[in-house]
């Protein structure tokens, strides 16, 4: 459990959130993520638009988005993906959340909201390819789909070495990630596609896993609508 120093500004921002998703809730969709498998600590089924509105309501504050990440509800975690500062947040923070995470919807939402925009967003990226965890693992493949603009020419040949690697996974959301991953690399242009080409050719050589087939499938039809095949 964390503590915090009394902050009595602070602590009236969290109840009136608190309020607010009680206000919002929807039992029924609630039941529905739980049903297909987003069994969160505690889930309102409150709809993201209605969060991203809500959040519009507080400052931007890493105090604050620190005390909503910690409850550990599914509404208040993306709240803190909404209300913390991305000019100060720093690796160490965003893997700090990440050791958090067991559902996509956050990785997703933290990407978006959060990680993409830090400053050093391609470093995390980076980081996070190195370690065991597949969490990190979807983690970092959902964050170079969103930066991968930012992408130096070692990072995108460590992407799609890793990809390559790690294809033949069971995990339908790691793989889903690097599907994303690439395509989003590929979109950067043709010297691009070409390596994501040979990636693919790899893959296509390789055992039919459901992994890699998926990764093999979605990165080629996106290949042929940029046509770039």
């Amino acid at each position: 459990m964390q503590y915090y120093l009394a902050n009595p500004a602070l602590d009236e921002q969290v109840a009136d959130v608190r309020r607010r998703i009680r206000l919002a809730q929807n039992g029924v969709v609630a039941e529905h993520m739980a049903a297909r498998g987003a069994a969160y600590r505690q889930n309102y089924g409150v709809a993201i638009p209605t969060l991203r509105e809500m959040a519009r309501r507080y400052p931007q504050n890493r105090d604050l988005a620190q005390r909503l990440w910690s409850l550990g509800i599914r509404e208040t975690m993306i709240l803190a993906t909404l209300v913390a500062p991305a000019a100060t947040f720093t690796p160490d923070d965003a893997r700090r959340w990440i050791a958090d995470f067991n559902q996509v919807e956050l990785v997703e939402q933290a990407c978006m909201n959060l990680f993409a925009r830090m400053p050093q967003a391609r470093e995390l990226c980076m980081q996070l390819l190195a370690d065991d965890d597949e969490w990190s693992r979807v983690t970092a493949f959902t964050l170079a789909a969103r930066t991968a603009d930012r992408l130096a020419d070692d990072d995108t040949r460590l992407l799609l070495a890793r990809g390559t690697e790690w294809a033949g996974t069971d995990n339908l959301f790691l793989y889903n990630a690097i599907a994303l991953a690439w395509a989003a690399i590929a979109r950067r242009g043709r010297a691009s596609a070409a390596q994501v080409q040979a990636a693919v050719n790899v893959l296509a050589a390789a055992d039919g896993t459901r992994g890699r087939r998926y990764i093999a499938h979605e990165v080629t039809e996106e290949l042929a609508f940029l046509d770039f095949l």
